[in-house]
């Protein structure tokens, strides 16, 4: 990943950034090209630019295999070139001031990566960074394979990490199920294709040789279910947010599906036109599956039939739906298995972070951070919380109650006294760690909110080691422009680099402005013993202060009081760099997400299947990306608009899950998308 220093550009002069720069190159290498080209560009602020190439035009090397990499200073007045830095595995050798030449690691398995950085000998704030990918011999993760229906077609996806292309894939024991066969590809995944004649479980085994004779092999079970049967089969928790007619729309529910597919369940939803609470649903159609893990939800009541499509993932546990039934009501959101065990008071009792966000009912944006305390009664207490509303930054005192949630949904309701106001929601329970919350008054033209309670650790105890794990914010803002919504977005990486002091990259999308990767350290940081602390952030001449509060465990809520957008986030910890501080594998594997907290009416994006590994991107969209392993930051290049562009930046959180934002070229909004692996 090309290391840049801040810089502040209206999205028009895009051009010049680096990365974008460096996934430019990456499209031309995958295509075959054999001439040097650059792979990254520096131009921060200077006259002074560092252009780096390889020899083979790639930034990928076998294991044990070599890469020379050459340095072109641009307007460098004494001609004293670079000096070189490795971090990762491997070694730099016939070091020159111009050129170096990288050794890959040698008994790698899968991948490894490396990032090589030249800096200016007249100008040492200035370098560029490459990372190298280290392909190994083959392994094949264990693949989800998602049930199939008899006689509805079928895809089923298996990939390769490390190895040399062309692959030969094939099935060397056991067989596949009737009606279903191996694609024809000899690229790093194949696909199990076809149209099962019969239902029924089928063990085989599938091998990957690679063009080196090395061979990986993995065992795989694949269920074929009766034509009718959904993907979805149990009691699921959801929450929606979006926009009926211009105006925020929040939504929380639980839904049944048996093994038919039929659905049943309730919900609370509030909008700009009315607000339903404990709807119940009625029979309305079947739950269907349409591809691997992809299908329609229908939900019918008293209020309307609605339809929304859900991609699923982690076993069938949790997903991703969006609303998408033709009507104006623009929703989107995530679904997971709820635990019933916790549907009991004694369950919920305890300590709490919750972050809210939505409107104050006459479209001015409003959120809170906060935590509290509930006893075995559902008495309220020793809560704390900032608004987005506050223009100063001491915090409101939280009290309320909560009635037991229901045996057999989990949903209960609540109500929280924030400083002098008092907000009356519904809850539904996940799990004893997970509460989804969403108002439910009868009011239209009251606050419409939705958010989630979290479980607090070592409430009384914390202090600013809570930083210690690198952690990365996602920031929703919004205003109105001409009675529309308008988004201003942002991701927000910090890691402690003393007690209190933080190095913080921010990207931020400002209704079509792109303020690029600013890097920014010695930023102040504090904790309290509940939890509830502060991150200053100063770039250039302008400071902000955003308001924490910690779960304990290296996430929590945000607010930033005083923001022109009125700013709401979550953050949540790069669990990825606990044991390290580099990403060593990162594998090829299949991710679904979408829209996370709307900030806008469009687009509201649901992102069911996404290969992602190797440097390129293929399924619901396809491209290329580039991997800074020291910080987990990505940078895609798109084939078409997502999330409000065809450029996306996101970092990794851990081996299942990454967080992306779209660069709102192509419109005025930018929207953030949260992926899980499956």
């Amino acid at each position: 990943m090309t290391a840049m220093t801040g810089r502040h550009a209206p999205m028009s002069t895009k051009a010049f950034f680096p990365w974008v720069a460096l996934t430019t190159v990456l499209l031309a290498a995958c295509h075959g090209s054999s001439s040097p080209s650059n792979v990254g560009v520096v131009t921060s602020g200077t006259t002074l630019a560092i252009a780096l190439s390889t020899d083979t035009g790639t930034t990928t090397v076998l294991s044990s295999g070599q890469l020379t990499i050459t340095a072109t200073l641009i307007n460098d007045a004494s001609s004293q070139g670079v000096t070189w830095a490795l971090q990762g595995p491997g070694a730099l050798s016939n070091i020159t001031t111009t050129s170096v030449v990288y050794t890959g690691p040698s008994r790698v398995v899968g991948n490894e990566f490396a990032t090589i950085t030249a800096t200016s000998i007249t100008d040492t704030s200035q370098a560029s960074s490459v990372t190298v990918t280290t392909n190994g011999s083959p392994t094949i993760p264990q693949p989800v394979l998602f049930p199939g229906n008899q006689n509805i077609s079928y895809v089923g996806y298996i990939n390769v990490a490390g190895g040399a292309a062309p692959f030969t894939w094939s099935v060397v024991a056991g067989a596949l199920p009737n009606g279903l066969s191996l694609s024809t590809s000899t690229g790093a995944s194949v696909a199990i294709v076809g149209k099962p004649t019969s239902t029924g479980t089928s063990n085989f085994t599938v091998q990957a040789v690679d063009y080196d004779g090395l061979v990986a092999t993995v065992n795989l079970s694949l269920t074929i279910n009766n034509q009718t049967a959904c993907l979805l089969n149990g009691q699921y928790a959801y929450q929606l947010t979006g926009f009926l007619a211009q105006k925020p729309a929040v939504r929380a529910g639980t839904f049944v599906v048996d093994s038919q597919g039929n659905v049943a369940g309730q919900y609370d939803l509030k909008n700009g036109a009315t607000a339903q609470a404990n709807q119940t649903l009625t029979s309305g159609g079947l739950c269907q599956t349409y591809t691997q893990n992809f299908g329609a939800l229908p939900m019918s009541s008293s209020y309307a039939n609605e339809l929304f499509d859900y991609a699923t993932g982690q076993s069938l546990s949790s997903g991703h739906m969006q609303q998408n039934d033709g009507t104006s009501q623009l929703m989107g959101g995530w679904f997971t298995q709820q635990d019933s065990t916790s549907f009991h008071l004694s369950s919920v009792a305890g300590d709490w972070v919750f972050g809210l966000v939505g409107d104050n009912g006459s479209l001015t944006r409003l959120g809170f951070a906060g935590r509290l305390s509930v006893n075995a009664q559902g008495l309220i207490s020793q809560g704390a919380a900032d608004s987005t509303a506050g223009i100063g930054f001491a915090s409101s005192a939280v009290t309320g109650t909560l009635t037991a949630p229901d045996a057999t949904t989990g949903r209960g309701t609540m109500t929280l006294t924030i400083g002098s106001q008092s907000y009356p929601f519904a809850y539904y329970v996940i799990d004893a760690n997970r509460i989804w919350v969403v108002s439910n008054d009868t009011g239209t033209s009251t606050p419409r909110l939705a958010g989630q309670l979290s479980r607090q650790a070592g409430a009384g105890l914390l202090d600013a080691t809570q930083f210690n794990t690198p952690g990365v914010m996602s920031l929703w803002g919004m205003r109105y422009v001409q009675n529309s919504p308008a988004a201003t977005v942002a991701l927000m990486r910090y890691q402690s680099t003393a007690p209190g002091v933080l190095t913080i990259t921010s990207d931020v999308v400002a209704e079509g402005a792109y303020d690029v990767y600013n890097n920014t350290s010695a930023q102040p940081a504090t904790m309290t013993a509940n939890g509830r602390g502060t991150i200053g952030l100063t770039i250039g001449t302008s400071s902000r202060l955003f308001v924490v509060y910690s779960d304990g465990h290296g996430g929590g809520y945000v607010v930033e009081p005083g923001s022109l957008v009125n700013n709401y986030g979550i953050i949540r910890p790069q669990t990825i760099f606990a044991q390290q501080n580099t990403i060593t594998t990162f594998n090829t594997t299949y991710y679904l997400g979408g829209t996370v907290n709307a900030v806008a009416t469009a687009p509201i994006t649901n992102l069911a299947q996404l290969l992602i590994g190797q440097g390129s991107v293929s399924g619901a969209v396809s491209g290329y990306y580039v991997l800074d392993p020291t910080s987990g930051r990505m940078a895609f290049s798109a084939s078409r608009l997502v999330l409000g562009g065809a450029d996306v930046v996101g970092y990794v959180l851990d081996q299942q899950h990454l967080v992306l934002m779209g660069d709102s070229l192509s419109s005025p909004n930018s929207q953030i998308a949260w992926i899980e692996a499956y």
